[in-house]
């Protein structure tokens, strides 16, 4: 029997306290969490929806609104995703580096545009039974811009 023995790296191992925690410092920042809410139908390759036209009894065409349903999901995640995600994530820190007036950045120290822009509502939830305070702007019954600031902390190994 041939016994192997491997060590670790020096890296790979864990410093210890002696309290037995691996040692970690504390840091406080401010973040920004935004979303974008849409209201509104996806147009149906159907002329008529899938119940009035009696296609859900038959098999074939509950199998034509899955496969449709699952086309389109696909291409919102994946076509039009990566698209829009990377210049929402830009806009994103730009009102966060340069959207407040004051160095404090609080909800009401917004700077607003010099076009007419209706003003942000404060304390907004997304239900009744939700706790998150947001901030939001309706720039019309379809589209409604949220974000809010919290301060977080996060535990980084020394």
């Amino acid at each position: 029997m041939v016994t192997v023995i491997i060590k670790r790296p020096p890296f790979l191992t864990k410093r210890l306290t002696k309290s037995g925690k691996i040692p970690s410092k504390q840091i406080k920042g401010t973040s920004l969490k935004s979303l974008v809410k849409l209201r509104g139908v996806i147009a149906s390759p159907f002329e008529k929806s899938p119940i009035e036209g009696g296609m859900m009894f038959f098999k074939k065409g509950k199998t034509e609104v899955l496969r449709y349903a699952l086309w389109v999901s696909r291409k919102l995640s994946r076509t039009y995703g990566p698209m829009v995600r990377a210049p929402a994530r830009a806009v994103e820190l730009a009102f966060f580096l340069y959207g407040f007036r004051s160095p404090v950045k609080e909800p009401g120290t917004e700077k607003k545009p010099g076009w007419a822009v209706p003003d942000w509502q404060r304390a907004y939830r997304e239900g009744p039974r939700t706790r998150i305070n947001w901030s939001m702007l309706e720039l019309n019954p379809y589209v409604k811009l949220l974000y809010r600031i919290r301060e977080s902390t996060v535990h980084v190994r020394v």
